[in-house]
């Protein structure tokens, strides 16, 4: 990377709500907001739709244990009042890439973005095991990515997948 690359530019986010219905840009929920870069990362995480992801890092598996454990502990325990109906939450995940990486054997394995997402849906599940009335989670996800190909990758995905 050359000189210029120290100067700000702007990056590219996605947001998701949980809730979202397709919206007339038919990015369903998904929307492309500007933002000031603020880190520079390297080259070696680069997503382009139509090409197979980059291969997933140990420490990254670490990572994404950690981040589905906290999610599960934390609701949990905002939860812990059975009179709770509802918790309203915003997730930012300020590296989103493009949401999946290959993994070792050369599979595709799930990212922070789907971690976080699937992580969250489960624990609405189990929220309202043998309860009557339901309870919400009402999430707003924040996925902020700079690199634009990987932002497009990002999004075809979990349109596809999420809808």
């Amino acid at each position: 990377m050359g000189d210029s690359d120290q100067e700000a530019r702007p990056c590219l986010s996605a947001c998701k709500k949980s809730s979202a219905k397709e919206t007339s840009d038919g990015y369903h929920g998904l929307t492309p907001l500007q933002s000031t870069r603020m880190v520079k990362r390297s080259e070696k995480y680069v997503w382009v739709p139509g090409l197979p992801p980059p291969p997933l890092d140990p420490h990254s598996v670490v990572k994404h244990d950690i981040v589905r454990e906290y999610l599960s502990r934390y609701v949990h325990v905002l939860m812990s009042n059975y009179l709770m109906d509802k918790l309203v939450l915003s997730i930012v995940d300020g590296f989103a890439g493009g949401g999946e990486y290959v993994g070792s054997s050369g599979e595709f394995v799930h990212g922070s973005p789907q971690i976080v997402i699937d992580a969250l849906a489960e624990q609405e599940v189990l929220l309202n095991v043998g309860r009557e009335k339901p309870r919400k989670l009402d999430v707003r996800y924040y996925f902020v990515e700079k690199m634009a190909s990987s932002l497009q990758y990002l999004n075809a995905l979990l349109t596809s997948r999420y809808g």
